[in-house]
């Protein structure tokens, strides 16, 4: 299935596809109709033309030539390197190696300066990224998303948590306070060595469901990147859907095979190493199914959804941070099983931020409910110091009474490249320095103020109590700069207006993710439109020309909670209404 899926998702991504089905961005539209990655459509794309460019590779990829399969991570690795005469040699190699291996040796060649690079293998091969841990009261990753979702504002799209921490280094190397680098303590550790292969005469159980499933698209392969762009839509999704199902097959397999040591026994120390080196998938991709796997076992409505593919992995994953780990009574876990099926991954993303907000910061502990159309709408303002006063307001929970007592369970979790992670150590074991210092030589005597920052008060609390600041207050310090540095009105572009604050500064169209936003009047101002707010959608430019006045789009009603979108042509379009699902029966026109 790999090859064929690669072959569409090339002429999906040529012919710019995901705009006909009306939105701005693949990033946009992988996540919401496919509950992919836009990297993820790439890379299959970015295969097809490595292996247009070099057909041998193809035959690599399959197992065509009688070796075991390379795999998608290995081939584009090989690909970047290779050329007709070195192609052979790079797969032998790519067989003996581990994805970390190859990596090494194919950098080996551009020191050299020789890298026969092709155009056709241009999408990178994402490095298996260090899961960075550090103890934290939960009230700090409400103050790190407010922060993060600042930072996506200043950047004008969904910009990742990497990007986010990239900046943050270079604003702590920028400044007056150089970061502790030298840290010997922080080392890489070294890929395991190459695994043992299955004992002779034996299959692995992942290999049957695959081929059980492979059997069943011979119809599909046969037409797989021909057709009008319709078609090949209904192709990509339906490929998706295929991947799906055998990557949940495969994570139920495997939480198995980890649990009777089954992966040890065949050398790999890990699910996701496995998966990268044996199966030819990516690490993250299988971690991740693996890890809903485990934490829906507990969730039966949830976990029913998602097996049946009514739900993605996404949404699951959404889900089960917001109910947590706690009991959640069979109504409750009903409700919010619809609400998935009905809602996007835009609007469960702004409700995971609302909710666990409330529940670190307000106190709530039951479950909570899915969020009412009004409660999501009022939760999306955010007018110029909002999200500093939101992260002032979650350190100050966090450094609060309770600020002494040890951490038990609650943890910071990001996924960094290894480099990254040295550098952002350094830059929070400097700032809690400083911080040190700074405590140390006040005067105890005087009481905190109001206005002092809610980092300076743990800094304050710890060194009372002779104690070491914990790396967390270094990151709140460091986020309480970026926000008093960037959230402010002179500099957001967008303004003071009501319609903008009222859109969190995001295009308004189902979906979309886009930070640069224009003011669309729903009834043209030519035709007698008012000025009102009511009357003004925010709207990215793709969305406001080629959508609205391009065709490509559709909205109507007279307020906020009441638009009805259609997104796609006219008569092949999908029907929203505040980021729900509906049918187009219950539309208003």
């Amino acid at each position: 299935m790999l090859l064929p899926l690669a072959k569409v998702c090339a002429v999906f991504v040529e012919r710019e596809l995901w705009r006909g089905a009306g939105y701005s961005s693949l990033h946009d539209f992988s996540r919401e109709r496919l509950e992919r990655s836009s990297r993820w459509v790439r890379m299959h794309a970015a295969l097809q033309r490595a292996v247009v460019a070099l057909p041998d590779l193809r035959e690599a990829v399959a197992g065509g030539d009688g070796g075991a399969p390379i795999g998608m991570c290995k081939a584009l690795l090989v690909a970047r390197v290779a050329n007709s005469e070195t192609l052979a040699a790079w797969v032998d190699r790519a067989r003996q190696l581990t994805v970390e291996q190859l990596q090494k040796a194919v950098r080996e060649p551009a020191s050299d300066g020789a890298d026969p690079r092709i155009d056709a293998a241009e999408e990178k091969v994402p490095v298996p990224g260090v899961l960075w841990v550090i103890p934290a009261p939960r009230a700090m990753r409400a103050a790190f998303d407010s922060a993060l979702d600042l930072y996506r504002r200043v950047e004008g799209g969904e910009a990742t948590v990497t990007s986010f921490i990239e900046a943050l280094v270079a604003e702590e190397y920028a400044s007056g306070c150089p970061p502790d680098v030298f840290q010997r303590w922080l080392h890489s550790v070294e890929p395991p060595s190459q695994p043992v292969g299955p004992p002779s005469g034996f299959e692995l159980p992942a290999v049957t469901v695959a081929r059980e499933t492979l059997a069943k698209l011979d119809d599909v392969v046969a037409r797989a990147g021909e057709g009008r762009d319709n078609e090949l839509l209904a192709q990509l999704q339906w490929f998706a859907t295929a991947a799906d199902l055998m990557e949940r097959q495969l994570a139920t397999l495997l939480v198995e095979m980890s649990a009777s040591q089954t992966l040890r026994e065949l050398g790999y120390a890990s699910v996701g190493a496995y998966a990268e080196n044996r199966l030819g998938l990516c690490r993250t991709t299988i971690e991740d199914r693996v890890r809903a796997a485990r934490v829906l076992a507990k969730r039966p409505c949830i976990q029913h959804a998602y097996v049946t593919g009514a739900i993605g992995l996404e949404k699951a994953l959404i889900a089960a941070q917001i109910l947590g780990p706690g009991y959640v009574d069979r109504p409750r876990e009903e409700e919010w099983a619809v609400h998935l099926k009905q809602c996007t991954v835009k609007r469960l993303r702004d409700e995971r931020r609302a909710l666990l907000f409330a529940s670190a910061v307000e106190g709530r502990v039951e479950a909570p409910a899915p969020m009412t159309d009004d409660a999501w709408l009022l939760s999306l303002r955010c007018a110029p110091g909002d999200t500093a006063i939101a992260v002032q307001r979650a350190g100050r929970v966090a450094s609060g009474d309770g600020v002494l007592i040890p951490i038990a369970g609650s943890v910071l979790r990001l996924r960094l490249p290894a480099e990254l992670v040295r550098d952002f150590t350094g830059c929070l074991e400097g700032r809690c320095h400083f911080l040190t210092i700074d405590a140390e030589a006040c005067d105890w005597s005087q009481p905190l103020r109001d206005e002092d920052p809610a980092s300076w008060r743990a800094a304050r609390t710890f060194s009372s109590a002779a104690r070491r600041l914990p790396a967390w207050v270094g990151l709140l310090a460091m986020l309480e700069e970026f926000c008093d540095r960037y959230d402010c009105a002179d500099k957001r572009s967008a303004s003071h207006s009501e319609v903008f604050v009222r859109a969190r500064h995001r295009c308004e169209a189902p979906g979309c993710t886009c930070r640069r936003v224009e003011w669309h009047h729903r009834q043209y101002k030519s035709r007698g439109g008012s000025d009102h707010h009511d009357n003004g959608d925010a709207l990215c430019p793709t969305h406001h020309r080629h959508g609205q006045h391009g065709g490509f789009m559709h909205v109507s009603g007279d307020t906020p909670v009441q638009r009805v979108w259609r997104l796609g042509p006219a008569g092949n379009g999908a029907w929203y209404q505040n980021e729900r699902r509906v049918e187009q029966s219950r539309t208003c026109t």
